[in-house]
């Protein structure tokens, strides 16, 4: 299981549910987890079913706006 945190814009603070709801339904997708006051959605997924591109790909199709990957020091250490 990998874990990564994407930047979403496009959502007020009752969006959250909807949001996780929604990328829980990508094949691969374990949990979500989205905060309204940073704007980011932190997910687990298999890394062996989906990538993180399709992810953001999924979160477009939604109807919301995956800006980036949010870099944290974790994924700084893995990137090493």
């Amino acid at each position: 299981m990998k874990q990564t945190t994407v930047q979403i814009d496009g959502r007020s603070m009752f969006d959250d549910a909807g949001v996780e709801k929604q990328i829980k339904r990508c094949d691969g997708v374990v949990r979500v987890d989205a905060n309204f006051l940073s704007g980011t959605a932190t997910i687990v997924y298999d890394e062996t079913r989906v990538s993180p591109d399709d992810i953001k790909t999924f979160i477009a199709d939604c109807g919301y706006h995956c800006c980036s990957e949010v870099l944290n020091m974790k994924t700084l250490k893995e990137a090493r």
